[in-house]
């Protein structure tokens, strides 16, 4: 969670370069005359880059003010590696979520006008979701067909219906709409 100017930092290049960028000792590598290394002596880095939706994001970095003995092994710059990248992903899927929720609370909003509008300006009106269940009715429909909300909501359309038969042309007719056709009956 801590954030630096980015241009004092070894970071940047970790970032700019979008991998792993290590080293034990900044004056042995030559990096003493990085600002990183003016501003905070830091002898010691190890950074891998954290990556959210295919952007730069941040860093995963261990420093050190002393030069480190030896070099950072391969399975070190692994699990620095794969560190970054679980939390690159778990930022991803917290912004997922949110977005998520954002757009839900937006269709309740949206859902909740048009069920308002339909009920001030329509008799009989019902909305069936792709499995041809009902999802929504009109307070008209109650009184014609003679079922309670309870009764409709999460139910196939054909229970309405008199016999097999009509039900079977009514899956058809709902089948051809799914396929895109616009359907008179």
């Amino acid at each position: 969670g801590l954030e630096l100017d980015l241009t004092t930092s070894y970071c940047r290049r970790t970032i700019q370069e979008e991998e792993i960028v290590s080293f034990t000792d900044a004056i042995d590598a030559g990096w003493e005359d990085d600002p990183a290394f003016q501003t905070h002596q830091l002898s010691c880095y190890h950074g891998a880059p954290i990556v959210v939706d295919d952007e730069p994001f941040g860093t995963v970095c261990f420093s050190s003010q002393d030069p480190r003995a030896e070099a950072f092994s391969e399975a070190e710059k692994s699990f620095s590696y794969l560190i970054a990248q679980m939390v690159g992903y778990e930022i991803e899927q917290r912004n997922y979520e949110r977005d998520l929720a954002e757009q839900e609370q937006t269709l309740e909003e949206r859902r909740e006008i048009y069920r308002a509008v339909i009920d001030a300006s329509f008799d009989l009106l019902f909305r069936i979701d792709l499995d041809g269940k009902f999802t929504y009715h009109s307070p008209g429909v109650e009184d014609l067909l003679g079922y309670t909300a309870d009764e409709l909501n999460r139910r196939p359309f054909t229970m309405v219906l008199p016999d097999t038969e009509t039900e079977e042309a009514a899956w058809r007719l709902f089948e051809r709409v799914l396929a895109g056709e616009t359907v008179e009956e």
